[in-house]
């Protein structure tokens, strides 16, 4: 078994009445690797942003949905690093328990939301 640690900024965009707000958002996550493979539910994750800064730019946002929409955002970025390095596919569990991950659903005719890894 390979345990796998990296680090990634994703940035978390918010549509607000004057536009849109970024939010970065870094990430340090770890999971294992068992023959090439991500083992299912072996994922933690680390997640670091500035909440106090962001709230103040988003005044009609609580704390908790903007923790839970980070939340999905991460939770995405990890599903999408794990099937382009080969890992996994789309319906991966990351977790052993809450949170649940959301699945990709890929809609005919449309694209997915990117999210842009760096």
């Amino acid at each position: 078994m390979i345990a796998v640690v990296d680090k990634k900024v994703v940035k978390h965009l918010v549509n607000t009445d004057r536009g849109l707000l970024e939010v970065p958002v870094r990430v340090s996550f770890e999971y294992d690797l068992e023959q090439g493979r991500f083992v299912t539910g072996s994922m933690e994750r680390r997640i670091l942003y500035n909440q106090d800064a962001a709230l103040r730019r988003l005044p009609n946002i609580d704390a908790a949905t903007l923790a839970d929409d980070i939340d999905g955002v991460v939770d995405r970025m990890l599903v999408e690093h794990l099937c382009y390095s080969g890992h996994a596919g789309t319906d991966v569990d990351l977790y052993e328990e809450a949170p649940v991950c959301p699945k990709l659903e890929i809609v005919e005719g449309q694209q997915p939301p990117k999210v842009i890894l760096r």
